[in-house]
C-alpha cells in the first residue's frame, strides 16, 4: 500500500490464514485496496501483510460459522460468521470482525467506486449505524405485522408485498436472503426496494 492511498476504514480483524490458524491484526480499507496487517506478536513470527487490490476482488460476502466443520472452526475463527472476500481468481479470504454486515456494505460501496457514500456513513459510525438499524427494524416490523394481517384477511397480493418489504427492510433477514441467493443487497438498494414495495401495496389498496 502506498503512502498516497486514503484510508477509509481500519478495523480490528482476525485473518484466517489457513484451515487451522487465524492471526490477529488490522484490516485497512482504501479506495484502491484491502490490506490485512498482522499484530506485533504475529509479525515477529514472520507473518506478512495481505494486500488485495480492489480491481481483483470478485465479490464480498458473509461466510457462515462452522462452514468448514466444527474441528477446523475451533482454530481458524469459524466459530463466528466471517467476512468473505473472494478474488477474481477464485481464492477466498476470511476475516473475523465486528459490525460484520456494516463492513460488508461498506466494502461493496468501495468495489462499486462509491466511496462518497462510505465517507458519509463513517462520519459518526456508531450513532449513525444504530439509528439506521433501529429505523430499519421499526419499519420492517410494521411491514411484517401488516403483511400478516393482510394475508389473514385474504388480501394476498398486498400481504405478500408487505412481507417482501419486511424481509428486505430488516438487516438480519436481508442478509439471510442475500446469502441464500449469492448476492449482497446494500442498505441503499434495500431502502429503494422497501419504498417500492410499500408504494405498490398502497396502490393496490387505493
Amino acid at each position: 500500500m502506498t503512502n498516497e492511498e486514503t484510508i477509509l476504514k481500519e478495523i480490528n480483524a482476525n485473518y484466517t490464514q489457513s484451515e487451522d490458524r487465524a492471526i490477529g491484526g488490522i484490516l485497512t480499507i482504501t479506495p484502491e485496496a484491502v490490506k490485512s496487517s498482522p499484530n506485533k506478536v504475529d509479525e515477529l513470527t514472520g507473518e506478512n501483510e495481505l494486500y488485495i487490490p480492489v480491481k481483483y476482488i470478485e465479490s464480498i460476502g458473509i461466510e457462515e460459522k462452522f462452514s468448514n466443520g466444527v474441528k477446523s472452526s475451533l482454530t481458524n475463527g469459524g466459530l463466528r460468521d466471517r467476512l468473505r472476500i473472494k478474488r477474481k481468481d477464485g481464492q477466498p479470504e476470511f476475516f473475523v470482525i465486528s459490525n460484520l454486515t456494516e463492513v460488508v456494505d461498506d466494502l461493496q460501496l468501495v468495489i462499486n467506486g462509491d466511496t462518497l457514500n462510505l465517507d458519509e456513513n463513517n462520519k459518526n459510525p456508531e450513532l449513525g449505524s444504530l439509528l439506521l438499524k433501529g429505523i430499519a427494524y421499526l419499519f420492517g416490523g410494521i411491514a411484517l405485522l401488516l403483511g400478516v394481517l393482510y394475508l389473514a384477511s385474504s388480501n394476498i397480493a398486498v400481504g405478500i408485498l408487505l412481507l417482501f418489504a419486511a424481509i428486505i427492510g430488516m438487516p438480519y433477514t436481508r442478509r439471510i436472503v442475500g446469502d441464500a441467493l449469492g448476492v449482497r443487497i446494500n442498505k441503499w438498494t434495500a431502502t429503494v426496494l422497501f419504498i417500492l414495495f410499500w408504494i405498490t401495496a398502497s396502490q393496490l389498496l387505493a
